[in-house]
Protein backbone atom coordinates (compact mmCIF):
# COMPACT_ATOMS: atom_id res chain seq x y z
CA UNK A 1 0.00 0.00 0.00
CA UNK A 2 1.17 3.49 -1.23
CA UNK A 3 0.83 5.71 2.13
CA UNK A 4 2.29 8.46 1.46
CA UNK A 5 4.44 10.29 -1.43
CA UNK A 6 7.23 13.46 -1.83
CA UNK A 7 6.18 15.61 -4.50
CA UNK A 8 8.47 17.69 -6.20
CA UNK A 9 8.38 21.02 -6.75
CA UNK A 10 7.04 20.75 -10.56
CA UNK A 11 4.20 18.34 -9.66
CA UNK A 12 1.16 19.06 -8.39
CA UNK A 13 -1.31 15.89 -7.84
CA UNK A 14 -0.54 12.45 -7.49
CA UNK A 15 -2.60 9.73 -8.97
CA UNK A 16 -2.60 5.99 -8.19
CA UNK A 17 -2.80 3.59 -11.11
CA UNK A 18 -4.03 -0.14 -10.28
CA UNK A 19 -2.35 -2.21 -12.85
CA UNK A 20 -2.77 -5.55 -11.79
CA UNK A 21 -6.24 -5.16 -10.40
CA UNK A 22 -9.07 -6.93 -12.39
CA UNK A 23 -11.91 -4.87 -9.85
CA UNK A 24 -12.37 -1.48 -8.82
CA UNK A 25 -14.06 -2.61 -5.16
CA UNK A 26 -11.84 -5.41 -4.48
CA UNK A 27 -8.22 -5.55 -2.76
CA UNK A 28 -6.64 -8.50 -3.81
CA UNK A 29 -8.90 -11.16 -5.30
CA UNK A 30 -6.78 -14.02 -3.77
CA UNK A 31 -8.17 -13.99 0.05
CA UNK A 32 -9.31 -17.45 -0.07
CA UNK A 33 -6.41 -18.88 -1.16
CA UNK A 34 -4.53 -16.88 1.27
CA UNK A 35 -7.06 -18.35 4.57
CA UNK A 36 -7.38 -21.48 3.25
CA UNK A 37 -3.07 -21.94 2.62
CA UNK A 38 -2.83 -20.91 5.94
CA UNK A 39 -5.20 -23.09 7.70
CA UNK A 40 -3.33 -25.80 6.73
CA UNK A 41 0.03 -24.34 7.20
CA UNK A 42 -0.86 -22.85 11.08
CA UNK A 43 -2.67 -25.64 11.59
CA UNK A 44 -0.71 -29.07 10.41
CA UNK A 45 2.66 -27.30 11.79
CA UNK A 46 4.57 -30.20 13.58
CA UNK A 47 6.53 -27.96 15.80
CA UNK A 48 3.94 -25.57 16.84
CA UNK A 49 0.40 -26.24 15.88
CA UNK A 50 -2.21 -24.05 16.73
CA UNK A 51 -6.01 -23.22 16.55
CA UNK A 52 -6.37 -21.55 12.98
CA UNK A 53 -10.22 -20.40 14.31
CA UNK A 54 -8.32 -18.36 17.23
CA UNK A 55 -6.99 -15.06 15.65
CA UNK A 56 -4.59 -14.70 18.56
CA UNK A 57 -1.89 -11.85 17.95
CA UNK A 58 0.15 -14.82 17.05
CA UNK A 59 -2.21 -16.31 14.79
CA UNK A 60 -2.44 -12.61 13.02
CA UNK A 61 1.22 -12.03 12.22
CA UNK A 62 1.18 -15.73 10.74
CA UNK A 63 -1.77 -14.34 8.63
CA UNK A 64 -0.33 -11.09 7.94
CA UNK A 65 3.61 -12.93 6.83
CA UNK A 66 1.32 -15.06 4.23
CA UNK A 67 -0.60 -12.86 3.11
CA UNK A 68 2.65 -11.04 2.11
CA UNK A 69 4.25 -13.75 0.75
CA UNK A 70 1.50 -14.72 -1.31
CA UNK A 71 0.89 -11.09 -2.80
CA UNK A 72 3.85 -9.75 -4.46
CA UNK A 73 3.66 -5.85 -5.14
CA UNK A 74 6.02 -3.45 -6.63
CA UNK A 75 5.89 -0.20 -8.31
CA UNK A 76 6.96 2.68 -10.38
CA UNK A 77 6.13 6.18 -11.31
CA UNK A 78 5.89 8.43 -14.40
CA UNK A 79 5.33 12.43 -14.08
CA UNK A 80 3.02 13.51 -17.40
CA UNK A 81 2.56 17.29 -18.03
CA UNK A 82 -0.23 18.68 -19.99
CA UNK A 83 -1.61 21.88 -20.53
CA UNK A 84 -5.12 22.47 -19.07
CA UNK A 85 -8.02 25.34 -19.79
CA UNK A 86 -8.19 26.85 -16.15
CA UNK A 87 -12.07 27.11 -14.78
CA UNK A 88 -13.12 28.80 -11.62
CA UNK A 89 -15.09 27.43 -8.51
CA UNK A 90 -18.24 26.92 -10.38
CA UNK A 91 -16.71 24.87 -13.60
CA UNK A 92 -17.03 28.19 -15.82
CA UNK A 93 -14.06 28.49 -18.46
CA UNK A 94 -11.62 31.45 -16.78
CA UNK A 95 -10.56 34.29 -19.71
CA UNK A 96 -7.87 36.96 -19.86
CA UNK A 97 -8.56 40.62 -20.88
CA UNK A 98 -8.97 39.33 -24.57
CA UNK A 99 -11.21 37.22 -23.83
CA UNK A 100 -9.59 33.78 -24.59
CA UNK A 101 -9.17 30.96 -22.46
CA UNK A 102 -6.16 31.37 -19.45
CA UNK A 103 -4.50 28.00 -19.90
CA UNK A 104 -1.55 26.51 -17.58
CA UNK A 105 0.85 23.84 -17.40
CA UNK A 106 -0.18 20.77 -14.49
CA UNK A 107 2.03 17.80 -13.94
CA UNK A 108 1.22 14.75 -12.50
CA UNK A 109 2.79 11.86 -10.80
CA UNK A 110 1.61 8.75 -11.79
CA UNK A 111 2.16 5.97 -9.20
CA UNK A 112 1.49 2.67 -11.26
CA UNK A 113 0.73 -0.33 -8.47
CA UNK A 114 1.44 -3.91 -9.75
CA UNK A 115 0.19 -6.38 -7.30
CA UNK A 116 1.04 -9.95 -7.99
CA UNK A 117 -1.17 -12.73 -6.19
CA UNK A 118 -0.84 -16.15 -5.71
CA UNK A 119 -3.28 -19.07 -5.47
CA UNK A 120 -3.32 -21.59 -3.32
CA UNK A 121 -1.48 -24.25 -5.28
CA UNK A 122 1.15 -21.66 -5.83
CA UNK A 123 1.00 -21.14 -1.79
CA UNK A 124 1.35 -25.00 -1.46
CA UNK A 125 4.63 -24.60 -3.86
CA UNK A 126 6.28 -22.21 -1.86
CA UNK A 127 5.55 -23.62 1.34
CA UNK A 128 6.87 -27.22 0.01
CA UNK A 129 3.82 -28.77 1.60
CA UNK A 130 3.93 -31.96 1.87
CA UNK A 131 1.62 -34.58 0.13
CA UNK A 132 -1.51 -34.95 3.40
CA UNK A 133 -0.89 -31.23 3.05
CA UNK A 134 -1.80 -30.98 -0.25
CA UNK A 135 -4.64 -33.35 0.01
CA UNK A 136 -6.26 -31.17 2.79
CA UNK A 137 -5.50 -28.33 1.20
CA UNK A 138 -7.65 -29.33 -1.92
CA UNK A 139 -10.78 -30.45 -0.30
CA UNK A 140 -10.49 -26.96 1.79
CA UNK A 141 -10.54 -25.26 -1.76
CA UNK A 142 -13.66 -27.28 -2.69
CA UNK A 143 -16.93 -25.96 -4.02
CA UNK A 144 -18.82 -27.11 -0.87
CA UNK A 145 -16.71 -24.47 1.16
CA UNK A 146 -17.29 -21.34 -0.95
CA UNK A 147 -19.70 -20.51 1.63
CA UNK A 148 -17.53 -20.61 4.79
CA UNK A 149 -15.03 -18.64 2.50
CA UNK A 150 -17.39 -16.32 2.13
CA UNK A 151 -19.05 -15.92 5.44
CA UNK A 152 -15.41 -15.47 6.68
CA UNK A 153 -14.06 -12.74 4.01
CA UNK A 154 -17.79 -10.89 4.55
CA UNK A 155 -18.80 -11.49 1.26
CA UNK A 156 -21.96 -13.03 -0.59
CA UNK A 157 -21.13 -16.62 -2.67
CA UNK A 158 -22.12 -16.17 -6.55
CA UNK A 159 -25.76 -17.91 -7.60
CA UNK A 160 -25.24 -18.65 -11.15
CA UNK A 161 -24.21 -22.14 -10.76
CA UNK A 162 -26.18 -24.50 -8.12
CA UNK A 163 -28.45 -21.89 -7.25
CA UNK A 164 -28.51 -20.40 -11.00
CA UNK A 165 -28.40 -21.97 -14.34
CA UNK A 166 -24.51 -21.77 -14.96
CA UNK A 167 -24.05 -25.55 -14.29
CA UNK A 168 -26.59 -26.95 -16.95
CA UNK A 169 -24.83 -24.39 -19.34
CA UNK A 170 -22.70 -26.93 -21.73
CA UNK A 171 -20.62 -26.46 -25.15
CA UNK A 172 -21.60 -28.22 -27.85
CA UNK A 173 -18.40 -30.23 -27.91
CA UNK A 174 -17.46 -34.01 -26.68
CA UNK A 175 -15.94 -34.06 -23.58
CA UNK A 176 -12.95 -35.23 -25.03
CA UNK A 177 -12.18 -31.79 -26.72
CA UNK A 178 -10.00 -29.25 -24.83
CA UNK A 179 -12.26 -26.45 -25.30
CA UNK A 180 -15.41 -28.52 -23.21
CA UNK A 181 -12.47 -29.55 -20.88
CA UNK A 182 -11.52 -25.78 -20.09
CA UNK A 183 -15.86 -24.68 -19.44
CA UNK A 184 -15.90 -27.79 -17.15
CA UNK A 185 -12.66 -26.69 -15.67
CA UNK A 186 -14.32 -22.97 -14.97
CA UNK A 187 -17.86 -24.05 -14.17
CA UNK A 188 -16.00 -25.76 -10.66
CA UNK A 189 -15.58 -22.58 -9.77
CA UNK A 190 -19.25 -21.17 -10.09
CA UNK A 191 -19.95 -19.66 -6.76
CA UNK A 192 -16.68 -18.38 -5.55
CA UNK A 193 -16.70 -14.17 -4.54
CA UNK A 194 -15.34 -11.93 -6.69
CA UNK A 195 -13.12 -10.80 -3.16
CA UNK A 196 -11.57 -14.77 -3.81
CA UNK A 197 -11.10 -15.32 -7.60
CA UNK A 198 -11.20 -12.44 -10.20
CA UNK A 199 -12.42 -12.70 -13.62
CA UNK A 200 -8.03 -13.36 -14.42
CA UNK A 201 -8.11 -15.38 -11.62
CA UNK A 202 -11.00 -17.82 -12.97
CA UNK A 203 -9.09 -18.23 -16.50
CA UNK A 204 -5.69 -18.85 -14.84
CA UNK A 205 -7.24 -21.84 -12.62
CA UNK A 206 -9.34 -23.18 -15.35
CA UNK A 207 -6.09 -23.50 -17.40
CA UNK A 208 -3.79 -24.34 -15.19
CA UNK A 209 -7.15 -27.22 -14.41
CA UNK A 210 -6.23 -28.60 -17.60
CA UNK A 211 -2.86 -28.28 -17.45
CA UNK A 212 -2.18 -25.14 -19.81
CA UNK A 213 0.37 -22.81 -18.40
CA UNK A 214 0.77 -20.32 -21.22
CA UNK A 215 -2.08 -17.97 -18.37
CA UNK A 216 -0.56 -18.41 -15.27
CA UNK A 217 0.39 -14.97 -13.68
CA UNK A 218 -1.22 -13.06 -16.03
CA UNK A 219 -4.17 -10.29 -16.19
CA UNK A 220 -7.00 -9.17 -18.27
CA UNK A 221 -4.54 -7.39 -20.35
CA UNK A 222 -1.39 -10.24 -20.26
CA UNK A 223 -3.77 -12.77 -21.31
CA UNK A 224 -4.77 -10.32 -24.24
CA UNK A 225 -0.79 -9.82 -25.14
CA UNK A 226 -0.20 -13.35 -24.58
CA UNK A 227 -3.06 -14.11 -27.63
CA UNK A 228 -1.40 -11.79 -29.34
CA UNK A 229 2.47 -12.99 -29.26
CA UNK A 230 0.49 -16.14 -29.74
CA UNK A 231 -0.77 -14.97 -32.62
CA UNK A 232 -4.03 -16.15 -31.60
CA UNK A 233 -6.20 -12.72 -31.09
CA UNK A 234 -8.58 -11.89 -33.33
CA UNK A 235 -11.76 -9.40 -33.81
CA UNK A 236 -13.80 -12.08 -35.56
CA UNK A 237 -17.00 -13.85 -33.47
CA UNK A 238 -17.36 -16.42 -35.84
CA UNK A 239 -13.68 -17.82 -34.99
CA UNK A 240 -14.32 -18.30 -31.37
CA UNK A 241 -14.84 -21.66 -30.09
CA UNK A 242 -15.94 -23.19 -26.67
CA UNK A 243 -12.95 -22.55 -24.14
CA UNK A 244 -11.80 -19.38 -26.01
CA UNK A 245 -11.12 -15.72 -24.00
CA UNK A 246 -13.03 -13.03 -24.31
CA UNK A 247 -11.19 -9.80 -24.00
CA UNK A 248 -13.68 -6.36 -22.65
CA UNK A 249 -12.45 -2.78 -23.62
CA UNK A 250 -13.20 0.17 -21.46
CA UNK A 251 -13.04 3.03 -23.72
CA UNK A 252 -14.57 6.65 -22.87
CA UNK A 253 -16.04 8.17 -26.23
CA UNK A 254 -17.22 11.75 -24.23
CA UNK A 255 -13.41 12.18 -23.39
CA UNK A 256 -11.82 11.26 -26.31
CA UNK A 257 -9.57 8.62 -28.02
CA UNK A 258 -7.68 6.65 -25.46
CA UNK A 259 -9.44 7.38 -22.51
CA UNK A 260 -11.54 4.77 -20.48
CA UNK A 261 -14.16 4.86 -18.05
CA UNK A 262 -12.06 3.17 -15.03
CA UNK A 263 -11.00 6.62 -13.23
CA UNK A 264 -10.08 4.69 -10.23
CA UNK A 265 -7.62 2.60 -11.66
CA UNK A 266 -6.19 4.57 -14.49
CA UNK A 267 -6.35 7.82 -13.35
CA UNK A 268 -8.01 11.34 -15.24
CA UNK A 269 -5.39 10.68 -18.07
CA UNK A 270 -5.33 8.16 -20.64
CA UNK A 271 -5.87 4.57 -19.99
CA UNK A 272 -3.14 3.15 -19.02
CA UNK A 273 -3.83 -0.55 -20.23
CA UNK A 274 -2.75 -2.04 -23.45
CA UNK A 275 -6.05 -2.07 -25.74
CA UNK A 276 -7.78 -0.58 -22.82
CA UNK A 277 -8.76 -3.75 -21.82
CA UNK A 278 -9.89 -4.83 -18.31
CA UNK A 279 -11.85 -7.56 -18.26
CA UNK A 280 -11.66 -11.34 -19.68
CA UNK A 281 -13.92 -13.85 -20.08
CA UNK A 282 -14.44 -17.74 -21.42
CA UNK A 283 -16.46 -18.23 -24.51
CA UNK A 284 -19.08 -21.12 -24.07
CA UNK A 285 -21.26 -20.80 -27.29
CA UNK A 286 -23.49 -18.31 -29.07
CA UNK A 287 -24.75 -17.64 -26.12
CA UNK A 288 -23.19 -17.86 -23.12
CA UNK A 289 -19.82 -16.83 -21.61
CA UNK A 290 -18.23 -17.56 -17.82
CA UNK A 291 -16.41 -14.86 -15.86
CA UNK A 292 -16.43 -13.86 -12.99
CA UNK A 293 -17.66 -9.65 -12.02
CA UNK A 294 -17.51 -7.58 -9.22
CA UNK A 295 -20.33 -5.90 -7.67
CA UNK A 296 -24.03 -6.00 -9.16
CA UNK A 297 -24.33 -9.05 -11.21
CA UNK A 298 -26.44 -9.09 -14.61
CA UNK A 299 -27.72 -11.71 -16.81
CA UNK A 300 -26.74 -11.29 -20.62
CA UNK A 301 -28.72 -13.98 -23.48
CA UNK A 302 -27.49 -13.07 -27.22
CA UNK A 303 -30.45 -13.36 -30.17
CA UNK A 304 -29.83 -13.06 -33.69
CA UNK A 305 -33.69 -12.27 -33.54
CA UNK A 306 -37.10 -13.33 -31.39
CA UNK A 307 -39.02 -12.96 -34.25
CA UNK A 308 -41.47 -15.55 -32.77
CA UNK A 309 -43.82 -15.79 -29.32
CA UNK A 310 -41.84 -19.35 -29.47
CA UNK A 311 -38.12 -18.04 -29.30
CA UNK A 312 -38.85 -14.94 -27.19
CA UNK A 313 -40.06 -17.96 -25.00
CA UNK A 314 -36.99 -19.92 -24.73
CA UNK A 315 -34.61 -17.00 -24.79
CA UNK A 316 -36.57 -15.53 -21.48
CA UNK A 317 -36.78 -18.97 -19.45
CA UNK A 318 -33.41 -19.42 -18.59
CA UNK A 319 -34.37 -15.93 -16.68
CA UNK A 320 -37.03 -17.00 -14.71
CA UNK A 321 -34.78 -19.82 -13.30
CA UNK A 322 -32.88 -17.29 -11.82
CA UNK A 323 -35.09 -16.11 -9.03
CA UNK A 324 -33.79 -13.05 -8.15
CA UNK A 325 -33.70 -9.23 -8.93
CA UNK A 326 -30.62 -8.65 -10.49
CA UNK A 327 -30.74 -7.10 -13.87
CA UNK A 328 -31.52 -9.22 -17.48
CA UNK A 329 -30.03 -8.36 -20.70
CA UNK A 330 -30.98 -9.77 -24.02
CA UNK A 331 -28.46 -8.67 -26.83
CA UNK A 332 -29.99 -8.75 -30.29
CA UNK A 333 -29.44 -7.90 -33.86
CA UNK A 334 -32.91 -7.14 -35.13
CA UNK A 335 -33.50 -4.45 -33.09
CA UNK A 336 -32.28 -0.44 -33.26
CA UNK A 337 -33.81 1.15 -30.00
CA UNK A 338 -33.65 -0.72 -26.49
CA UNK A 339 -36.84 -1.51 -24.44
CA UNK A 340 -38.05 -3.31 -21.75
CA UNK A 341 -40.27 -6.31 -21.39
CA UNK A 342 -43.19 -5.98 -18.80
CA UNK A 343 -41.11 -8.68 -16.70
CA UNK A 344 -38.30 -5.58 -17.19
CA UNK A 345 -35.93 -7.69 -19.16
CA UNK A 346 -34.01 -5.11 -21.68
CA UNK A 347 -33.65 -5.96 -24.85
CA UNK A 348 -31.14 -4.11 -26.71
CA UNK A 349 -28.93 -4.01 -29.86
CA UNK A 350 -25.32 -5.37 -29.88
CA UNK A 351 -24.26 -1.59 -30.94
CA UNK A 352 -25.76 -0.20 -28.04
CA UNK A 353 -24.95 -2.93 -26.06
CA UNK A 354 -20.80 -2.96 -26.15
CA UNK A 355 -21.26 1.19 -26.40
CA UNK A 356 -22.86 1.48 -22.92
CA UNK A 357 -20.72 0.67 -20.40
CA UNK A 358 -22.99 1.31 -17.49
CA UNK A 359 -24.67 -2.14 -18.12
CA UNK A 360 -22.77 -4.57 -16.54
Amino acid sequence: MVQYCLLRNDEQSVEIALLRHESIESTVPNWADVVGVYAIKVGTDEENPSDVTEMSPENMEKLREIFLDMNEVSYRTESETETVIVTDEYGAIVLDKNGKPITERKTTLFIYVNVLSMDYRDGADMYRFSADQNEMLTELMQPDYYPLFAELLGDTIGDGGTYGLGLDINPDLPSTELGAQIVSAAKKYIGRSYSSMDCSGLVRAAYRDCGLSSMNGLTSTGMAQKCRDMNVLFTDASKLQSGDLIFFARKDASRGEGYCTDIRRCGTGKCKRWMQIHHVAIYINGEFLIDSTGGKKTYIQSAYALGTEEKTITENKPFALTGDSFPKIIVRHDIRKRWYEDNGILNISVIDFLLDDTLV
